[in-house]
């Protein structure tokens, strides 16, 4: 037991006490004082001059002579104010305190001691040790018997929930977004398809499977760069690092070896390729684990906009706490903002989803085993979540990256990483003695072939994260895989004086340059196209009908006005409840997926639907686009023989005597005309009201020319009597007539 002590005072050494050597007393000279001795005395020269002698005679001699003086009397004066005494402080001084004449003058020994101090510090640093010193060497101490006190590193104080474990094992999948989940750490989890991270408190592993794609292997070593920095999941900077890859036989060492100690499991116990759940199925359907709430007073709000679907960090808020399951790790997202009651209420609630009974059966994934939905120890439905699931804290701005890997659009940490080996001072590594080559000399000539190749870049429309192509069909022949898109319904809304109208069937795709018209188009997607990673060849499986989706188009006429495109945009901000996104169309900007959905009689009638402006002739003039059959589409120009081409197809279309004339011009292919009249055809079909026809389909006439084949009909409907062409027209050859009736 130790005892603690007071040491005495040592005794003051007397040569140290200031002695008085002498006093003496001194007096000040007073302000008055040798004042004689600078002016003059005024008795000395006063008796030097000879005075006069008077007497009373004299003085009465005065009297007589003198005038009297008037008496005057006294001035009145008012009595005056008594003044207040001066607040001079040094007058008040003065007045109270009497000054001293003399004062004493004392003489110390203190300039002898100090001098005498710094004589004996000069002979004190070429002189030994102190006899302190000497005895504290001569001492000697037994080392061995001190037993210094060691440091349990479990009782390093934390601060609870924190969203990590001693023992995790992370599955990196993904093709086009590798997403980390967290699995069971054994042996059976791994497979050699993708990568996986293993992290304990001392090592940390980094396994790439034989066949995980590059974005994989990529993402795997960047974390483990960032975890070397960075040192998250609570890891020091002891931690040791090692990588195994299949691919490059990494795994018959003691490495692997300890890897498989780790997790419990035999050198030979990872699932073959045969048995890996294929990249894009698991990213597809992976996201249908994702549950996301925010507190709301005292409660859980689901937010059914962002559950079930890919996660963005636009959703979370510094202001508030949200909750994230995503059934193997539930984390409380706390703001930087959100007060302390929120915190602790969000935790209690959270808490609270994580000992209830929780239900993932509807998914297509198993979130605590996502390769092995049989697996019977690892139930998509049960009351308590396995041991090895993690209940954490995320604070923002300090998250893990296991949660971070859960948002595609997170902020990039891994981007700016820095080599491990990159020493601080690597400015010095080109010699001075060496210049550095010029931008002159770096510079080579560019291959020309390579430049000439190039690459045809398929048209692709990209809504919600899919690619939709053209509208029909899409293959990517990277990935091996592609997809259907069906559409389901379509519905169209003519806005008009600050109001809309739905139209008919027969009507969609009948557009005016003057107006704006709002779209609803629902469509699914629907797997086809798969291809074996290993033989490339064509692989038959089971096709999984997508969910329901929905897209808003706003389509806007070259004439229309800005208060109905303002209109329109918020007219679908209240129609669309699906939360779809809105795509805004400009007249002759058409994506070729907007033009598919009318199936090729997409129409662009000119001025505005409810305001048909009278015509002296009722003949109409529309030109031929398109090269696809369900892109084409018609636009309407003004009846003029100048407006027509010999390298397309036009219409003419008397609504009177309900005719439909289609000219081909002579430059056309044989498949443009053949669109042309497939096009017109369906047109004559549907039959719109906006053509005005008198008629019914059946009673619509129509007739097919070419160009220096026309009659007077079609000469009489351009107003050409003279049959002048004046256009370019590459008519220059003799031509047969010809006339085709089509009934």
């Amino acid at each position: 037991m130790q005892q603690f002590f007071i040491a005495p005072k040592k005794p003051i050494n007397n040569n140290n006490v200031i002695s008085v050597v002498k006093s003496d007393r001194i007096s000040v000279l007073k302000p008055d004082d040798h004042l004689d001795d600078f002016f003059a005395d005024t008795n000395k020269n006063s008796n030097n001059q000879p005075s006069v002698q008077l007497n009373t005679d004299d003085l009465n001699r005065i009297a007589e002579n003198a005038v009297r003086l008037q008496s005057q009397p006294a001035r009145v004066r008012p009595p005056r104010r008594q003044q207040q005494g001066t607040k001079n402080p040094l007058r008040q001084i003065q007045a109270t305190i009497p000054t001293a004449n003399e004062y004493t003058e004392v003489h110390t020994d203190l300039s002898e001691q100090e001098l005498r101090r710094l004589k004996r510090a000069q002979i004190a640093e070429n002189a030994g040790l102190a006899q302190e010193a000497l005895a504290a060497l001569a001492a000697t101490e037994n080392f061995a018997e001190i037993n210094l006190r060691k440091i349990d590193r479990s009782s390093v104080a934390t601060f609870g929930f924190e969203p990590y474990k001693e023992l995790m094992l992370m599955l990196i999948k993904g093709r086009r977004h590798c997403s980390l989940r967290l699995v069971n750490p054994t042996y059976v989890s791994i497979n050699e398809g993708d990568c996986y991270l293993l992290i304990t408190p001392s090592k940390v592993f980094a396994w790439l499977g034989r066949y995980s794609n590059a974005l994989e292997k990529a993402k795997t070593m960047d974390i483990m760069d960032y975890l070397k920095q960075h040192r998250d999941f609570g890891l020091r900077s002891e931690v040791k690092y090692f990588i195994l890859d299949q691919a490059n036989d990494d795994t018959e060492n003691d490495i692997h070896a300890e890897f498989a100690d780790i997790l419990h499991g035999h050198h030979d116990d990872y699932k073959i390729m045969d048995n890996v759940l294929d990249d894009d199925f698991y990213e597809a359907n992976i996201m249908e684990l994702n549950r996301v709430y925010r507190l709301d007073n005292d409660m859980l709000i689901p937010l059914d906009d962002f559950c079930f679907r890919s996660l963005s960090v636009k959703i979370l808020d510094a202001n508030d706490i949200f909750v994230f399951d995503f059934g193997s790790e539930v984390y409380v997202w706390n703001g930087k903002y959100a007060d302390k009651i929120k915190r602790n209420m969000g935790l209690q609630l959270a808490q609270q989803l994580w000992n209830d009974a929780f239900d993932f059966s509807e998914c297509l994934i198993n979130p605590f085993d996502p390769l092995d939905d049989k697996n019977e120890f690892a139930s998509q439905k049960g009351t308590k979540r396995p041991a090895w699931c993690i209940f954490g804290k995320q604070n923002q701005n300090v998250e893990t990256l296991l949660f971070k890997g859960k948002f595609y659009d997170w902020p990039g940490d891994l981007k700016e990483l820095k080599p491990v080996n990159d020493a601080a001072n690597s400015v010095n590594r080109i010699p001075s003695a060496r210049r550095p080559p010029s931008i002159v000399e770096m510079l080579k000539p560019a291959d020309v072939n390579k430049m000439l190749m190039k690459q045809d870049n398929p048209v692709n429309m990209i809504l919600e994260q899919a690619n939709l192509g053209r509208g029909k069909h899409w293959y990517d022949p990277v990935e091996l895989r592609g997809h259907d898109i069906q559409t389901i319904s379509l519905n169209v809304w003519h806005v008009s004086d600050n109001e809309r109208y739905e139209l008919s069937n027969s009507s969609y795709g009948q557009f005016h340059s003057d107006d704006v018209y709002i779209i609803r188009w629902r469509y699914k997607l629907v797997a086809s196209g798969f291809h074996s990673i290993t033989t490339g060849k064509a692989s038959v499986r089971k096709t999984d009908t997508g969910r329901d989706r929905v897209a808003y188009w706003i389509w806007q006429g070259i004439n229309a006005s800005p208060n109905e495109k303002g209109i329109s945009a918020l007219m679908t901000v209240f129609l669309d409840e699906e939360k779809g996104p809105h795509v805004h169309v400009i007249q002759e900007r058409e994506e070729a997926t907007f033009l598919q959905l009318f199936d090729g009689t997409f129409t662009i009638h000119m001025g505005k639907r409810n305001q048909v402006k009278e015509k002296k002739s009722h003949w109409r003039l529309y030109v031929f686009l398109g090269e696809i059959d369900v892109e084409n589409h018609w636009w309407e120009l003004n009846v003029d023989s100048a407006n027509l081409r010999s390298r397309t197809s036009f219409l003419l279309i008397n609504n009177v005597k309900n005719i439909m004339l289609l000219w081909h011009g002579c430059g056309t292919t044989n498949e443009q005309r053949l669109l042309a009249n497939k096009s017109a055809i369906k047109l004559r079909e549907r039959c719109p009201e906006e053509f005005h026809f008198n008629g019914e389909r059946q009673d619509i006439e129509f007739y097919e020319i070419q160009e220096g084949d026309e009659i007077d009909l079609f000469w009489n409907a351009i107003n050409e009597s003279t049959h002048e062409r004046k256009y370019y027209s590459l008519l220059n050859g003799n031509i047969s007539m010809s006339l085709h009736k089509v009934d």
